[in-house]
């Protein structure tokens, strides 16, 4: 289930149907191929979810968890001028591979992101116009002849991007002039995803950790598909399946016995739940 500012109707649905091959460099994954490259384009999701067929996959999916440890992250109170200073900027931006991601709900708020060195604002109007950064203006397909948002994105890696060049310069004034307000932020550490010991430390983080939750689905019943031969109505029941499967609900068991007036109100019950999580600002947890 993909949300994003972008999606023209929301939810927006994305199934990819493809074969895993059985061996895989971890230093060198294949990228560009299927379900890598669809995973790739959505770096920040506050929810995962794996429903994996064989009882045995339980027992590879926890010897990876425990070879590789829990992932860390912290929250932190930043300014958008504090990530391009100094040691932080050096460190975390120039060399190494840091993943943030601000406060604010999408499409409504003033958001940042930062991934692999790139800067993304998503700003109103008004903040447009007074940042003085060249930008593009976001999509509002319900208001075609209104450009209401609109989006700035700047490479921090570029050789250009260092104090003294005009370019930079002109990012240092906006954010110290009109972007100048702290920011509560995601920080993620892909490096190094255990130490917060370098620049963040500085900032006070609020160090949290994600641990996984393996549980085993008893008696589930799956749908009968041809991947050959696949529909738009197969696809349906599949996106269907799979949203009552991840919330571990009682209607796909083989035993499950209710009344058929009940399961409409169970499917709109998993549409409710995904637009909540489309809608929340997660930085407030």
């Amino acid at each position: 289930m993909i949300l994003t500012e972008h999606s023209k109707h929301k939810p927006k649905n994305a199934i990819t149907i493809s074969h895993v091959p059985t061996y895989i460099d971890k230093s060198n994954p294949p990228l560009k191929r299927e379900p890598f490259k669809t995973i790739l384009q959505h770096a920040t999701c506050h929810t995962l979810d794996l429903v994996l067929p064989q009882e045995q996959d339980k027992q590879s999916l926890a010897q990876v968890i425990e070879t590789h440890g829990k992932l860390h992250w912290c929250k932190v109170y930043m300014k958008l001028i504090d990530i391009i200073s100094r040691d932080f900027f050096d460190i975390y931006i120039k060399t190494g591979d840091i993943l943030m991601l601000s406060e604010g709900r999408a499409g409504l708020d003033n958001c940042f992101s930062l991934q692999g060195g790139i800067l993304r604002l998503a700003i109103d109007k008004a903040t447009f116009e007074s940042l003085g950064l060249e930008g593009k203006a976001i999509p509002d397909h319900g208001r075609k002849h209104v450009k209401s948002r609109y989006a700035v994105e700047m490479n921090l890696r570029e050789p250009s991007m260092v104090r003294g060049k005009k370019g930079f310069q002109r990012v240092i004034w906006a954010f110290e002039n009109v972007l100048n307000q702290s920011v509560t932020w995601l920080f993620v550490n892909l490096r190094e995803r255990s130490s917060f010991e370098g620049p963040i430390a500085s900032h006070s983080p609020i160090i949290r950790s994600i641990t996984p939750d393996i549980e085993v689905l008893d008696a589930i019943q799956t749908p009968s598909m041809k991947i050959d031969t696949f529909d738009e109505e197969d696809l349906l029941e599949l996106q269907e399946w799979s949203s009552l499967a991840m919330l571990d609900s009682p209607r796909i068991r083989s035993n499950d016995k209710i009344d058929s007036y009940l399961i409409c109100h169970s499917i709109a019950c998993c549409y409710a739940e995904i637009q909540y999580l489309a809608d929340t600002d997660w930085t407030r947890f």
